[in-house]
């Protein structure tokens, strides 16, 4: 092929290319502009549940209906957090990142009034920051330290009994709100680590992020965006029973 014809196919390839990521950034762009909108709309569900004074039974309820939530995300003692939950909040803010929080009631498990996560907007090559607020859970209670050995509960799926609600030690759904490690290499002043080592902590790492972005996106995605569809789900699911 003369050089002439590839240079010129190399040339229309490239504003192919170029076309591709002019759409890819503009349909980003009006993602972010639809979700800032809804704020609004999410705002006025709010105010609706509040003059209902139905915001503290609501969202426990759809929780505890959403079917990955309940048969795969829930711990043993989670449904007794839940009981405490006042709201429950998205926020989608101009750059492309969002913020999720909880608000609760004095619990018997940890001692935090506002439970919080933050994604920010994903970088060009690079994966979204997930920061979180911690959780600060009481003596006793909680997850498991990896030394601890873990204590038996119910199998998934089953509903809370008398026994799951003495239990305290555990996995949980707020899980999700614990401090995160950072990503290997973040910190400059860390200790050379072999290349075997650092591998393993890289996988542990986005193990982690991808199951941590997993429940995100079911929370936002599913909880917050349709709960309607949840509550309807369910009652169909009763009506065929």
């Amino acid at each position: 092929m003369p050089f002439e014809v590839s240079a010129k196919l190399a040339e229309v390839q490239a504003e192919l290319r170029s076309l591709d990521v002019a759409f890819n950034e503009a349909s980003s762009k009006l993602v972010v502009e639809r979700d800032v909108k809804k704020n609004a709309v999410f705002q006025e569900r709010a105010e609706l549940l509040r003059s209902k004074s139905a915001t503290k039974a609501f969202w426990p309820l759809v929780l505890r209906l959403h079917p990955d939530i309940r048969h795969e995300l829930m711990g043993p003692y989670d449904d007794q957090i839940l009981d405490s939950v006042e709201d429950f909040r998205v926020v989608f803010n101009p750059d492309g990142s969002y913020r999720i929080s909880f608000v609760f009631a004095a619990n018997d498990f940890f001692t935090d009034k506002e439970l919080w996560l933050e994604v920010s907007a994903p970088g060009e090559d690079l994966d979204a920051v997930i920061s979180t607020s911690g959780v600060a859970w009481k003596p006793g209670r909680g997850p498991v330290d990896e030394e601890e050995d873990e204590p038996a509960s119910r199998s998934t799926g089953q509903k809370a009994s008398r026994e799951d609600a003495a239990m305290t030690r555990g996995p949980s759904l707020f899980e999700l709100f614990d401090d995160m490690a950072p990503p290997p290499g973040a910190d400059d002043e860390e200790e050379e680590e072999s290349d075997e080592e650092d591998d393993g902590f890289r996988q542990a790492y986005e193990e982690e992020y991808q199951e941590r972005m997993e429940m995100v996106h079911c929370l936002v995605e599913e909880v917050w965006e349709d709960p309607l569809a949840i509550l309807v789900g369910q009652q169909a699911d009763d009506g065929e029973e």
